[in-house]
């Protein structure tokens, strides 16, 4: 909006944006749900074309390109989380935005900013308000614990748009368990994780007994789950000690790492020689770490811990975070944390302090992204990545126990 001087250009922006027929205008019984949110550009900097994949920061940063005599294209940061977009498809995003191939941006000025964010909602919830005072911590606690009903069974994620709980996921009563294990770990979260402990140990029971048609079926993802249920204190060690044997979880260095660390010395040696092994082509391994650290090899322990050190970023966008694809995880991040846990070289532990302080800048608390229209949804989570508003309780969960390790350390 450039119409009118400055003091009223900002209140003449959110009255057009009321009925901008590009999203099908806002109807008027919608109003007493809008967002309004008012983004500042900051630390604007010029930037090259060859090196902006590497420096741009999904979520964070927005682009502009100036070209001679038209006015400059803007991408604000929040189009990466609307999209779910990594650096790549933040600069397909623009070219489209521009209707110009990155290629042919040479001859342009190219910018990259962030922006400091003033949001207007309707009014919070006083326990919303409330959680977002609480340290990291308790807040999560508290946001775990709103998972868990009743009757105990765990919600496995929340969509923040919807408001729409999901019972079912993926391999959902092992992360269901980390749930658990997290809630059990923090005074405030051990009502809930009682009730939760009762319904998970039922649910396992049904699932082994066939009786359950989201429980897996694969050995491997069998294994995963009653690993970390039996970390989380449900008593399955019986039938963890039997898939234990099973020739098809060598195959699954990850879980078969899992089901080492829930079993500690009892595991098999065969078992976890095969995570060892597979250090070789994988050396990235946080729960082979852990495992080894169960067993007090500290030779492989110190190994894997200078891999995993190497692999948290110094520096660059997101810093501190990892991931397997082209952005962080908020629960592969916590798990580095928590393996890295007793590392005596300087790498290793400077690199824990890294990753924690990546999955604490995560955390929905002070500051909901605008795309979360009730913050009550969401203050105390941690969402997967910096651009996912999906909300899973098993991130949450691997958050809270990273930093319980760090305390107990």
């Amino acid at each position: 909006m450039s119409e009118g001087p400055a003091r009223e250009r900002l209140a003449r922006a959110f009255l057009q944006a009321l009925g901008d027929g590009r999203f099908g205008g806002v109807a008027h019984a919608d109003r007493r749900r809008l967002v309004a949110q008012a983004a500042y550009p900051i630390h604007v900097e010029h930037v090259t074309l060859e090196r902006i994949e590497t420096r741009l920061a999904p979520g964070i940063h927005g682009l502009v390109l100036s070209r001679r005599g038209e006015p400059p294209t803007l991408l604000l940061p929040d189009v990466a989380r609307t999209y779910e977009l990594d650096a790549a498809g933040f600069l397909q995003a623009m070219e489209h935005k521009v209707a110009l191939e990155r290629a042919a941006w040479g001859p342009h000025r190219l910018y990259m900013f962030a922006t400091e964010t003033a949001l207007a909602r309707p009014a919070a919830s006083r326990i919303a308000l409330a959680r977002a005072r609480l340290d990291p911590a308790d807040a999560a606690i508290d946001w775990l614990a709103g998972l868990v009903a009743a009757d105990g069974s765990v919600t496995f994620g929340i969509d923040p748009w919807s408001a729409e709980r999901h019972v079912e996921g993926v391999m959902s009563h092992g992360r269901a368990a980390v749930v658990v294990q997290a809630l059990a770990s923090h005074s405030r979260g051990r009502a809930a994780a009682k009730r939760a402990h009762a319904w998970l140990e039922r649910e396992i029971r049904r699932g082994l007994g066939g009786d359950l048609a989201t429980f897996p079926r694969e050995v491997p993802l069998v294994a995963g789950t009653l690993a970390l249920a039996r970390l989380a204190g449900i008593d399955c060690i019986g039938p963890l000690r039997e898939i234990a044997m099973s020739p098809a979880l060598r195959a699954a260095p990850w879980h078969a790492a899992q089901v080492v660390c829930a079993l500690g010395v009892e595991a098999p040696r065969e078992l976890y020689r095969v995570c060892v092994d597979a250090l070789e082509s994988e050396p990235r391994a946080p729960w082979t770490a852990l495992a080894a650290r169960a067993l007090g090899d500290h030779a492989t322990h110190a190994r894997v811990a200078r891999t995993l050190a190497a692999w948290v970023p110094l520096e660059g966008p997101h810093a501190g975070g990892v991931g397997v694809g082209t952005l962080p995880e908020v629960a592969l991040s916590a798990l580095v944390v928590e393996a890295l846990a007793g590392a005596k070289q300087r790498g290793p532990r400077a690199a824990r302090a890294r990753a924690l302080a990546f999955i604490l800048g995560q955390q929905h608390r002070a500051y909901v992204p605008p795309d979360i229209t009730d913050p009550s949804l969401a203050i105390g989570a941690f969402p997967l990545t910096p651009v996912h508003a999906h909300l899973r309780g098993d991130v949450t969960a691997h958050a809270v126990l990273a930093l319980a390790s760090v305390q107990a350390a």
